[in-house]
């Protein structure tokens, strides 16, 4: 289960990094990983979010971190207001 954890951190690290505007090499070189791995965490990411090109994979993310963030907001809100 930890390898499976430590990968899913890999490919969150890769997305920033990617919406970040760093290239495959500045990833690897950043995450101590290869230009391979960063290529595989790529191809899993494109397929989760179900997209086919860069610019896609990092609009999906950050729409999906940003409605992450509003639920999350929402929830503090409301539970604050229940006490």
């Amino acid at each position: 289960m930890k390898i499976r954890n430590s990968n899913l951190v890999q490919r969150k690290e890769v997305i920033n990094l990617l919406a970040g505007g760093n290239n495959y090499q500045q990833i690897a070189d950043q995450l101590f990983i290869s230009v391979d791995t960063v290529r595989h965490h790529i191809k899993n990411i494109y397929k989760k979010l179900h997209v086919h090109t860069q610019s896609e994979a990092v609009a999906k993310a950050i729409r999906k971190k940003s409605s992450s963030y509003c639920h999350l907001h929402i929830y503090v809100v409301q539970s604050s207001h229940s006490i």
